[in-house]
């Protein structure tokens, strides 16, 4: 008579545990089916979205810059060289963790968050004790109380970075969008009311708390994941070793941004400071309304193809493309305009910037080119190589930057401009080609739309210019000028559009991709009963 076998498990096979409902709320299986038209509906919320809060920057921004000096944005702006490089490291790479992974659990998600809470109140109350040495270093006591208040906004960022990234993962781009855009309002008021008030350079640290706050009630609310009890789940620590590579490779991307804006802080005092980081931020509007929104829909998207690396390739060059095309023309039409744009934008008392302001532009148009790089490094799991490359970029933004820096702030910005161009660009290409699965072939051609019709701008405002002349001493005559700089562009544009079937072609794909949704839903409707 044969033993029955026993229904214990050995002791060396405990039994599995019992599934956590709650791991369905990471569950991203639907988010393939219908690819396309996911992204393109994130790109309609990102378009409306950012157009709003654009209209309402480009509103508030002449208005706080004639409430406010270049100085009091200097000592605001190099003290954020120091807090941002904190924040990158309280960002410590785990939400891409959260936002990459094909699967991940309620538990793991809750450890990633009190990590990251911990090391973003680690770090703020360190920056706080530093606070007296960032006072020495740009001999400028103002700094110490800038640095030792910003300090707040580094655990404030901290506390949202896993709600952010789990509504990232789920694409829930109106969500992040709407969140985004409600605490840059309500910071931009709270700014205006501060500087109207006569709070100065206070005015800039209110509108910077404000928002962090602001942004993490809202993704707060919006979606309703509460972590549990802090412990470190299993498979955290593999996803701890992804976030430390991320982590060191941001850290290094942002000392490259900051590097030339410590150096002119250092050497030509905050009011050189002011308005080298002024003129710059500036240029970024076009390309900051669409980067962090457009990279909610672009991560995840090609996260979920890195296993397909031709279509991989086709939705990266389409993203970079579509990026290259909303925001390197509008940079071009600044640089042809510098002196109209910053009479408008900036107010009399930043004139002198005109010129440092056009030198800029260069760097602002090869930004969505490093930006969509560093994207598909990501995606591509690549984030070792991702930090090799992020390294000799440093490299070579310090030996430009140092280059010429004996002649003042402009000598800085030409520096950086010629190591961008001459240096930095093709080494990133090469570079890309090589550890990705994205062809150089593929790297021209996502780009080359963008920087033709980027030549086009820049060709009729400056050809219009030598036409007719209008003074930057009044609002008005600029307005008239850079009126008639816009009709020079949008005729050479459209020469261009009209010439060469290939720009036609991505301006036509573009817009396609964002009206997808709409023409989805407008033939849904027909096809429903009455």
């Amino acid at each position: 008579m044969s033993a029955q076998p026993s229904t214990v498990p050995p002791e060396s096979e405990p039994a599995p545990e019992r599934p956590d409902p709650r791991d369905a709320f990471f569950a991203r299986e639907h988010l393939k089916e219908d690819l396309r038209a996911r992204s393109a509906a994130g790109g309609v919320v990102t378009a409306l979205t950012q157009g709003v809060r654009l209209g309402l920057r480009t509103l508030s921004i002449p208005v706080l810059n004639r409430l406010l000096t270049p100085d009091d944005f200097g000592v605001f702006s190099v003290v954020l060289a120091i807090t941002s490089m904190a924040g990158m490291l309280s960002f410590s790479g785990l939400t891409m963790s959260t936002v990459q992974r094909e699967r991940i659990t309620h538990a793991q998600v809750s450890s990633l968050f009190w990590i990251n809470t911990g090391i973003s109140a680690g770090l703020a109350a360190l920056l706080l004790a530093l606070a007296p040495l960032v006072g020495m270093f740009y001999a400028d006591p103002r700094t110490t109380q800038v640095t030792a208040v910003m300090s707040v906004t580094i655990l404030l960022a901290g506390l949202a970075l896993q709600h952010q990234a789990i509504l990232t993962r789920q694409m829930r781009v109106r969500a992040v969008a709407g969140s985004d855009l409600a605490s840059q309002v309500l910071g931009i008021l709270a700014a205006l009311v501060a500087a109207w008030l006569g709070a100065g350079y206070w005015a800039l640290v209110i509108q910077s708390v404000a928002t962090q706050a602001i942004f993490l009630i809202g993704v707060l609310w919006l979606c309703r994941w509460m972590p549990s009890r802090p412990r470190f789940a299993e498979g955290v620590g593999a996803m701890v070793g992804f976030g430390l590579d991320l982590t060191v490779t941001n850290l290094v991307s942002m000392g490259r941004g900051m590097f030339d804006l410590a150096l002119v802080g250092r050497r030509f005092g905050t009011e050189a400071a002011g308005l080298y980081s002024r003129s710059y931020a500036v240029l970024q509007l076009p390309v900051a309304q669409f980067v962090q929104p457009m990279a909610g829909v672009a991560i995840p998207m090609r996260s979920a193809l890195a296993a397909e690396p031709v279509r991989l390739r086709s939705a990266w060059r389409q993203l970079q493309e579509k990026l290259a095309l909303v925001t390197m023309p509008p940079i071009a039409g600044l640089i042809a305009t510098s002196d109209w744009s910053i009479r408008i934008l900036l107010g009399p008392q930043w004139a002198e910037s005109a010129a440092l302001f056009a030198v800029l532009g260069f760097l602002g148009i090869a930004q969505p080119i490093f930006i969509a790089h560093h994207w598909l490094y990501i995606a591509c799991g690549r984030t070792r190589q991702l930090l090799y490359a992020n390294i000799v970029l440093l490299i070579l933004t310090v030996i430009g930057a140092m280059a010429i820096a004996n002649h003042g702030a402009m000598g800085v910005a030409w520096g950086m401009v010629i190591s961008t161009v001459a240096l930095q660009a093709p080494f990133q290409f090469w570079y890309t080609a090589r550890c990705t699965p994205v062809r150089v072939g593929d790297l021209l051609a996502a780009i080359w739309p963008g920087l033709a019709y980027s030549g086009a701008v820049l060709a009729g405002a400056l050809g219009v210019r030598q036409l007719v002349t209008f003074d930057a001493l009044t609002i008005a005559s600029s307005v008239k000028g850079i009126g008639v700089a816009a009709a020079g562009s949008l005729a050479c544009c459209g020469v261009l559009y009209a010439c060469v079937p290939a720009l036609r072609a991505s301006v036509r794909s573009a817009m396609e991709l964002a009206l997808a949704p709409l023409l989805r839903r407008l033939g849904r409707k027909r096809k429903e009963p009455s």
